[in-house]
């Protein structure tokens, strides 16, 4: 069933565009303050725009790119048999002619006596054909396409004449047409599409001719028409050809959508909007009540076909309105506001930086939703780059980017991976370890889905989750959410104790590993000694292991549920408190090198002449992340000599993330100038006309990694660079620390709206020469006691009260904490 209605719903002035004069590549008249503020993007001709850097859709259950062939839904994988080494064996393992990777995949594999086809199964996501896939109205001059990152809507507007719909067609003026795109943020199984005709100046019934694109069936699910008693909507149903693993669940896919007529006619003098709603259901979520509130659903083709016909019901009028609602309430949780420079020169469109932080926010809110448990991929849930798998970059860069303001994403990522915990203990029981070995790619099961063998050598991914959940463990202090995720934190410090190696010196060494500089991987892939982040992250997962098992002791034994008692629960207290001891010793051994000569960390044991591929060229920030995110203490010069000896040292092809981290730790440092450098280029890998992130500023050469389009990684790390490099923002254990002192190029003000403090919510902004700080008004019941204060000897503490006027402080460092200081 498809269903229209007029007048259309949260449009605006739309009409406007088709009364005045807009020629192609110019902005329609009603987009333009929403562009100037920052909050649109308007490309006015698509000829030369890489169908790959088309604006997205999402909601963090399924997404696409506008105008692409492919659907992709949240937690449905498929078992991706890469013969990566027989592709290799095929030209002869002896052929010394081989290509490079070949030649060091053949090394490893001998060197390690083991069977090349046993360990290339890897997973990826699952594709599903694109519905309602229409690639423009025909007959009609493009007016041009908008990312409309306020509203979560793609739009695209095409008039008759060329000249934005004002035209003339005969003797009558031609009508003016906007196709447009959202997934629905609150009810997740809607993908909507909708044609808006405005036909209010023709003088005859206008015929608009939909150009409907072809779209090649999924190689992934075996789809299947379906008999439906739904007027104007078909339905398909398929399961996967195969799991993610053998043992895996071949999930079932049902889709039920509307059908898109060839032509829609619409008669003079009237405004039109006609709705097609497509509803997408898995066998992974369907024995459950319809997420409209109506009864129960038994399978995945139930629960698509109840989405749809309440969606329906009304005719979709209510499906925009009710997604701008949600899509508000999310960006109201909070963010990064930027005012611009008057006269900078920096202008609007994709290149003003308010458009840069609301896109890279817009992409990657669109990935997740806190009642869809799922890591966020590189390439979000609207592709399938990186294969959709879960890797360090979303405990590492993407999710760090908007955990401040947005609290659900690390809750999400938790319950992500906690209930893959076995996954993580069959991975280091796999390779003769105790405890959880977290995976280095994680798809739908939790295990280990990487096709690489190599890879398994990158167990600094554990430590890297564990600091997650410290990090925000201080930011939240929720003591509840600490107990759900400390049975994972504990496997993953079991794993690091099994790890570290008593050495004849004493202390404790890990061997054998690759660090976050995934060149660094010795003459046959043997790994390193020492990894200086590998060793820092499994330390202090230790430590955070120890204390929060600590915690919930102490929190049981507050309730009455200690064991301490008789019946052998003393001895469990005792061997439980033995562990944590030894936790805490093998911390307290662990090597993290520190070269006192030069002042610096150098990367692992021997640095560098484990590159030996690369030359001694390294691929990414690795001993630099010990300053941020690692927030080691560790002096000034040390943060420089660091910062200086590896910039030398990186592949000037590599990932956009090293310049985002380096950019905050030279404004730790004080040097605004190298900070602004490298905040540009990083930025560099945002792609105009719709800032679509790719790894490498030309988004068509990846000579270092495999490459993707929509690469969250980077925007969450440039994110980082506003949020804890410019703004300076530190988690410690009792305060938040803030150091603002210059602002990023062609701002006026930054501010951090709404950061989410321990039941609290409140607001930093910052000029050239003031910092101002408030309590959200709505904060008074959850949080009564808030202090801010400057940093310095004699300063005074200021409580914040709900709804307050901003304390106004100098420019410089603070800090705000629950307690008085």
């Amino acid at each position: 069933m498809w269903s229209h209605r007029s007048p259309a719903v949260g449009l605006g002035c739309f009409a406007l565009c088709f009364i005045a004069v807009c020629s192609g590549g110019t902005i329609p008249a009603d987009w333009k303050a929403a562009e100037q503020a920052g909050d649109l993007l308007f490309a006015g001709s698509l000829d030369s725009v890489d169908g790959r850097l088309f604006p997205n859709v999402g909601n963090g259950y399924l997404g696409t790119v506008v105008g692409s062939q492919d659907l992709f839904l949240s937690g449905v994988f498929v078992n991706e048999v890469q013969w990566l080494s027989g592709l290799c064996i095929s030209s002869g393992w002896d052929n010394y002619t081989l290509s490079g990777p070949c030649r060091r995949i053949r090394d490893f594999i001998q060197h390690n006596h083991l069977d090349p086809f046993d360990h290339n199964i890897g997973s990826r996501r699952a594709r599903i054909p694109a519905p309602h896939r229409v690639a423009g109205v025909l007959g009609l001059d493009e007016v041009g396409m908008a990312l409309d990152m306020r509203a979560a809507v793609v739009r695209r507007r095409f008039g008759a004449g060329g000249d934005g719909g004002g035209g003339v067609v005969g003797d009558a003026v031609g009508p003016g047409v906007e196709l447009r795109w959202f997934a629905h943020r609150r009810l997740r199984s809607l993908l909507v599409f909708e044609v808006d005709v405005d036909n209010r100046r023709g003088k005859a019934a206008a015929h608009v001719e939909l150009d409907q694109a072809p779209v090649d069936p999924s190689a992934d699910i075996s789809f299947a028409a379906q008999p439906l008693n739904v007027t104007g909507a078909t339905a398909v149903v398929g399961r996967l050809r195969e799991g993610e693993t053998p043992s895996a669940e071949l999930v079932e896919v049902a889709m039920v959508s509307a059908v898109v007529p060839a032509a829609l006619d619409v008669p003079a003098g009237v405004r039109r909007t006609y709705t097609f709603v497509a509803a997408v259901r898995s066998s992974l979520d369907s024995p459950a009540a319809s997420q409209h509130g109506a009864a129960g659903c038994a399978n995945a083709l139930q629960c698509a076909t109840a989405d749809y016909e309440a969606a329906v019901r009304d005719g979709g009028a209510g499906l925009l309105a009710s997604h701008q609602t949600a899509w508000e309430q999310m960006l109201n949780e909070g963010g990064v506001d930027i005012t611009p420079v008057v006269g900078a020169g920096a202008g609007a469109g994709a290149g003003s930086l308010a458009a840069q932080v609301n896109s890279t926010m817009y992409y990657i809110l669109s990935s997740y939703r806190p009642d869809w448990p799922y890591a966020i991929s590189p390439g979000g849930v609207q592709t399938t780059h990186y294969w959709g798998l879960a890797f360090w970059d979303s405990t590492t860069d993407i999710v760090p980017g908007i955990f401040a303001f947005h609290p659900d994403a690390v809750r999400a990522e938790a319950a992500y991976r906690v209930a893959r915990i076995q996954g993580a203990r069959d991975n280091a029981a796999q390779h003769g370890f105790k405890g959880c070995m977290v995976p280095w790619q994680q798809g739908a099961t939790g295990h280990e889905v990487d096709i690489v063998p190599m890879n398994k050598f990158e167990q600094h991914m554990g430590g890297d989750l564990c600091l997650l959940f410290e990090r925000f463990f201080m930011l939240s202090n929720d003591t509840a959410w600490l107990k759900f995720v400390l049975p994972l934190v504990t496997c993953v410090a079991e794993f690091y104790a099994a790890r570290a190696e008593l050495g004849n010196d004493g202390r404790y060494h890990i061997h054998g590993v690759v660090p976050p500089d995934e060149f660094a991987v010795g003459l046959v892939y043997e790994g390193v000694t020492d990894s200086v982040w590998t060793n820092y992250v499994a330390q202090r997962t230790l430590r955070f292991a120890a204390l929060a098992a600590e915690r919930a002791i102490s929190s049981r034994s507050g309730s009455g549920g200690g064991s301490g008692g008789g019946g052998g629960g003393g001895d469990a207290a005792n061997a439980l408190q033995r562990q944590l001891q030894h936790w805490r010793s093998v911390a307290d051994g662990l090597v993290i090198l520190y070269d006192n000569a030069t002042d610096t960390h150098p990367e692992y044991q021997g640095f560098p002449h484990r590159n030996v591929w690369s030359k001694g060229v390294v691929k990414q920030a690795d001993a630099i992340l010990l300053n941020f995110p690692g927030n080691m203490p560790m002096a000034p010069s040390t943060v420089v000599n660091d910062l200086l000896r590896y910039e030398q040292l990186y592949d000037p092809n590599g990932p956009a993330m090293t310049a985002s981290v380096s950019a905050v730790g030279w404004l730790q440092v004080g040097n605004a100038s190298k900070a602004d450098e490298l905040f540009a280029r990083s930025g560099r890998n945002m792609q105009s006309p719709f800032n679509v992130w790719t790894e490498t500023p030309n988004p068509k050469v990846h000579p270092s990694d495999m490459g993707a389009y929509n690469f969250l990684t980077a925007g969450g790390a440039w994110l980082q660079s506003l949020v804890h490099g410019y703004a300076g923002l530190r988690i410690t254990d009792d305060h938040l620390h803030f150091s603002p002192a210059h602002l990023p190029p062609n701002a006026a003000a930054l501010r951090l709206r709404s950061i989410h403090y321990q039941s609290c919510r409140f607001s930093l902004e910052y000029d050239a020469r003031t910092v101002r700080v408030w309590q959200l008004h709505d904060d008074a019941l959850a949080c009564t006691e808030l202090f801010v204060r400057e940093d310095g000897q004699g300063s005074s503490t200021h409580r914040l009260v709900p709804g307050a006027a901003p304390t106004q402080l100098a420019l410089g460092g603070l800090r705000v904490s629950r307690n008085e200081m």
